[in-house]
């Protein structure tokens, strides 16, 4: 029989004593029961989860990565760029000058741009946990609970760069002053930016 300060688990409906339960969000656990749910929670991104124990990657640091990526998304885009133009002028008889071909093509080079920019950066961080310029000074992109990030959170993420240029850059300033040296991109999709030799313990708890 339950005691009169008895509390029940919202997941299997066993009692237990109020300290013995695990609250969260108008949820209460019980110990038989925490694992499982901590599980559920990460896998779902809701988790009460805290990475402890990293060191996390700052803003110079992180600049000097999307420099590296910038240069080599810039030479593709080149690459990209003359490819579409000379396909096009070959198309209007090879001679016509770039300022007179069809108004089509800088919007094909602009999506062209962007599709490969967001290829890029999602390819590698689903990958790798890192683009290449991120791999060259030990950083990885990971969710809150540690794991490698989706095609979908990826994609998201880089869609969020524009926010962050839409501020005036602050969206990228803020990087500096966070605790967790988060950007308004990393805020947004719950990525965190660590270094790669860091030690990454999970707590599946809080008080």
């Amino acid at each position: 029989m339950p005691t009169a300060d008895a509390r029940f688990c919202t997941e299997s409906g066993k009692p237990a004593t109020a300290e013995d339960l695990f609250q969260f969000e108008g949820r209460s656990v019980c110990p038989d029961c925490k694992p499982a749910f901590a599980q559920r929670l990460r896998q779902e991104g809701l988790g009460p989860t805290t990475l402890q124990g990293v060191e996390y990657g700052g803003f110079w640091i992180r600049f000097a990565a999307r420099m590296i990526d910038g240069i080599i998304v810039g030479v593709a885009a080149l690459a990209v760029n003359a490819v579409i133009m000379v396909v096009f002028r070959q198309s209007a008889g090879g001679t016509t000058p770039l300022r007179l071909m069809s108004p089509i093509v800088p919007a094909l080079i602009f999506t062209a741009n962007i599709l490969m920019a967001a290829f890029y950066e999602a390819f590698f961080l689903v990958r790798n946990a890192a683009t290449p310029g991120k791999m060259a000074l030990g950083l990885k992109v990971i969710n809150v609970s540690g794991a490698p990030i989706s095609w979908g959170k990826a994609i998201a993420r880089f869609l969020c760069y524009y926010l962050d240029q839409l501020t005036l850059l602050i969206g990228y300033i803020i990087a500096a002053f966070d605790v967790e040296k988060r950007a308004l991109h990393d805020h947004i999709c719950g990525t965190r930016v660590v270094r790669q030799s860091a030690t990454q313990t999970l707590l599946t708890t809080r008080s």
